[in-house]
């Protein structure tokens, strides 16, 4: 595994809580580092250069036959040789590089090993961005036609880059000639109806149970999707020892993650409406014709519904729905609407 991301993204903290995890599981870890600064258990022994050199600790590991150690982290030449050698000896190998994109992680291997055994040293590259896993990304070696190259003889072997939670295709990697390619393969991942379904079903579960249009939902796969939500909505949506997420996800069938994001004024869509009372009628003025919007009261859910070809909502005040939001208007609630994209 190789966890890669840019300085001060959250790699040693997450590289931490990894080999913790795995020392929990009753396995051996050690760590090679120059300089030894990851914060771990005593449990997990700390290794740097023996006599100045990091390939003697490495000789020593071996003889320790430890379940995983973690690299931290790779810089020069000699250290990915180190860590490939470690890896084809069969040990758990955890590398740390600095990369400003996941693919950046696996090219620094290139010219430094060969191509082939890239795949047997590497199958995995986490990418942490502020904190948070980003993209996963995993390596398959097959024979094939290069994405792009129709005629059949020109098979050869191919590392291909896949999304872990998707397995789409993102990146091949082959020889063409005397160089080594790194090339992006096109082809989008194109959601499936039932995706899109499943996609607009959690977002407008999300956004009416939150009472905001302050929500991104992602399908990470098939048993799970991806929330993203304004920081002070977090709280809310997880409750108390998790007991709104749980609910949600029974409602849905589905497992939700959670994560903060940031959303500008604009992103969030919600502009003021003044209503108007006419003959017992509430005139909601929007100025956008023909268009699916939902109406707030304050950061309440009050209605969803389709403006006319003059952009108005009209709403008797002798019905239900009149009678709330007559109580939200003497209540002093500010009345705002967005668009149902």
């Amino acid at each position: 595994i190789i966890i890669a991301g840019a300085p001060g993204a959250g790699k040693s903290p997450f590289v931490q809580a990894l080999a913790e995890h795995l020392s929990d599981q009753m396995k051996i870890v050690k760590t090679m580092e120059k300089p030894r600064d990851l914060q771990v258990k005593k449990d997990i022994t700390q290794y740097t250069e023996l006599e100045g050199s990091m390939e003697k600790t490495g000789d020593i590991l071996l003889l320790v036959r430890e379940d995983y150690t973690v690299f931290d982290e790779m810089r020069v030449t000699a250290d990915f040789r180190i860590y490939s050698d470690l890896r084809l000896a069969g040990v758990g190998m955890i590398g740390v590089v600095h990369a400003t994109r996941p693919i950046d992680a696996l090219q620094r291997f290139i010219g430094r090993v060969e191509l082939g055994l890239i795949p047997q040293i590497i199958d995995t590259i986490v990418f942490i961005e502020k904190g948070f896993i980003s993209r996963v990304l995993v390596t398959e070696y097959v024979v094939k036609v290069p994405s792009g190259m129709t005629q059949e003889d020109l098979s050869r072997p191919v590392i291909v880059v896949k999304d872990f939670y998707t397995s789409v295709p993102i990146y091949e990697i082959y020889t063409c000639g005397d160089q080594i390619v790194v090339v992006p393969v096109s082809k989008k991942h194109e959601k499936k109806p039932i995706e899109a379904m499943a996609l607009d079903r959690i977002t407008e579960t999300i956004r009416d149970y939150l009472g905001t249009s302050n929500v991104k939902v992602s399908l990470k796969d098939e048993n799970r999707a991806l929330i993203k939500v304004d920081e002070k909505y977090v709280p809310r949506l997880i409750g108390k020892k998790g007991v709104n997420i749980s609910e949600l996800e029974k409602k849905m069938g589905i497992k939700l993650d959670v994560e903060p994001e940031a959303f500008s004024e604009e992103e969030d869509g919600r502009i003021e409406v003044i209503p108007e009372i006419k003959n017992k009628i509430i005139y909601l003025d929007i100025k956008k014709r023909n268009e699916n919007v939902r109406i707030y009261a304050d950061n309440i859910l009050i209605l969803q519904a389709r403006s006319s070809s003059k952009g108005i909502i009209r709403i008797k005040m002798s019905s239900d729905l009149g009678i709330a939001i007559t109580k939200y208007i003497k209540e002093g609630k500010k009345l705002t609407y967005s668009l149902i994209e």
